[in-house]
């Protein structure tokens, strides 16, 4: 971890404003016409200023980000004071939004999108605790609850203002047995601003144990990933479950649940071409299971060629899931073909 001084960035320590509902398209006409000279985007806020965030600018233009040249990128905007830049330039917009349009340029979480590409998200939102951590009712406490996530994107993250963060960093081993587990990576670290901490993904987690008021990060977030988010239990760091790391995944996934929960049986042809067409083995699965909800019949066909399928927890779940089969209708004095 490389320590980059710079003057904190003139952020208010008080929240970002909370989002409102944007205006209609009649009021965003009448602002149009009012003025020409606005400016109603964060990227026009930036290319507004780029003389002042030459460096940042370069960052968010980039369309290859190695972790590494992220890093120096931002380690050149800190010592050039651009963030103090930024800052002044974020607020002047949303001044003006606010009074021209109705509406902030302050996303939902409490933060701004600066960019987002084909290869980058790069996000400035105030620092807060990934850690839940309520009192424990009986011994009065704290007992940290919920899972640790290891996220399938890489990220590269900057403090900025007054204050520091408190970070604990994991990194996914396997254990004798072959499961994966994580392993903690080093000691607890605090850091300030301008010091930057990163997470590769699928193989690396970083969790915000506490932020001072004030603090902010700013957030490089690759586009690329792996299929899954991994879940690991806090307490005996062993992995208790996965998540699907693609918006449009998990949106097929809750509609295979819903097909499943009503019985939509007229899906079944359109559920077998997920199977067969899907990049997602989980997702390949996951039709499978749903036919064997809605038509048992091209369940079983759809579990053989899962067999053959090119994942390799597909086929042992697909071999488990027949064998399962022919031991309960065994037991039945049926057969399952």
């Amino acid at each position: 971890m490389t320590t980059h001084p710079t003057t904190p960035p003139a952020f208010s320590s008080a929240p970002p404003p909370a989002l409102r509902p944007g205006p209609d398209a009649a009021i965003v006409a009448n602002a149009n016409a009012a003025t020409d000279t606005a400016v109603r985007t964060v990227a026009q806020v930036l290319d507004a200023g780029a003389g002042r965030i030459a460096n940042l600018q370069r960052l968010l233009r980039s369309d290859d980000i190695p972790l590494a040249d992220c890093a120096a990128q931002l380690a050149a905007a800190c010592d050039a004071g651009e963030f103090t830049a930024l800052a002044e330039l974020l607020l002047a917009a949303d001044c003006r939004s606010a009074i021209e349009c109705g509406s902030t340029l302050a996303q939902s979480e409490g933060g701004f999108e600066l960019c987002r590409d084909a290869v980058k998200t790069v996000l400035l939102s105030e620092a807060a605790p990934t850690v839940r951590v309520p009192v424990d009712a009986v011994h009065g406490t704290p007992v940290a609850t919920g899972d640790i996530s290891v996220f399938a994107n890489d990220m590269l993250h900057l403090v900025l203002g007054r204050g520091s963060v408190t970070i604990d960093c994991y990194r996914i081993a396997s254990e004798p047995s072959g499961q994966p587990a994580l392993h903690r990576d080093g000691a607890r670290r605090t850091l300030r601003s301008g010091e930057m901490f990163s997470a590769i993904g699928s193989r690396e987690a970083v969790e915000i144990v506490a932020a001072d008021p004030g603090t902010w990060l700013l957030r490089v977030v690759r586009s690329e990933h792996g299929p899954l988010v991994q879940h690991f239990d806090r307490v005996t760091l062993r992995r208790c479950g996965t998540s699907s790391a693609n918006m449009h995944a998990s949106r097929i996934e809750f509609v295979l649940d819903l097909f499943k929960r009503f019985g939509h049986s007229e899906a079944a042809e359109t559920v077998e071409t997920l199977q067969s067409s899907s990049r997602f083995h989980f997702v390949r699965w996951k039709a499978v299971q749903t036919l064997l909800h809605l038509d048992y019949g091209r369940g079983q066909a759809a579990l053989q060629r899962a067999l053959a399928d090119p994942h390799p927890q597909l086929r042992r779940a697909a071999a488990t899931t027949l064998a399962n089969l022919e031991r309960a209708q065994a037991q039945e004095g049926t057969t399952w073909r």
